[in-house]
């Protein structure tokens, strides 16, 4: 079974869902794949994420890095590129 990202769901009456894996209000990523969830702070600089290549084309990818771990990627596959690097960069606008 191929990873899902999934949206958040609200933490209370006045907080919207999320479009998408990145809570659009708190800059938390939630990725499902499988039977494991992820949720990465994208705020917080001592998250440690890369992205790779160019959005829309071939081979892109958003690495969140864990310590001892292997990291846990995004692809294309599971989101809309553009949109969620464009969102990634409202937190994180050096990546």
């Amino acid at each position: 079974m191929g990873a899902v990202a999934e949206p958040l769901e609200p933490r209370g009456p006045r907080e919207r869902r999320a479009r998408g894996p990145l809570d659009d209000d708190h800059g938390v990523v939630d990725i499902r794949s499988g039977e494991t969830h992820h949720r990465f702070d994208v705020y917080d600089a001592s998250t440690d994420l890369e992205m790779v290549g160019v959005p829309g084309q071939r081979g892109w990818e958003v690495r969140f890095k864990r310590r001892a771990l292997p990291p846990v990627v995004v692809t294309a596959a599971m989101v809309d590129a553009e949109a969620f690097s464009r969102e990634l960069r409202r937190w994180r606008p050096g990546l």
